[in-house]
């Protein structure tokens, strides 16, 4: 699960730098799923079932991943003025 956490965190916080972090985190994931389903069958008996209300202490991590997710991939506006000497559109980004 920590895995899990840290990979959306990643993947969440630098899309703007890397858009196709999406698309090699679920590579990945497919992968790593299909390697841990054959390594359960292969190797392992089948896990005891355990009841869990909700996720606990991991809501409040991802939540926090995604409200840092959104004020980095928010981009601040653009400052735009005039010249005055000869009146041209300037624009700073």
């Amino acid at each position: 699960m920590a895995s899990a956490v840290i990979q959306f965190g990643f993947v969440t916080i630098f899309v703007a730098a890397f858009p196709l972090a999406p698309l090699c985190a679920l590579v990945n994931n497919i992968i790593e799923l299909r390697l841990d389903a054959y390594k359960m069958v292969k190797y392992y008996q089948r896990m005891p079932a355990l009841k869990a209300q909700d996720i606990g202490a991991w809501f409040s991590i991802l939540n926090f991943f995604s409200f840092i997710a959104v004020l980095s991939n928010v981009r601040p506006p653009r400052r735009r003025y005039y010249n005055n000497n000869t009146n041209i559109y300037n624009a700073h980004m």
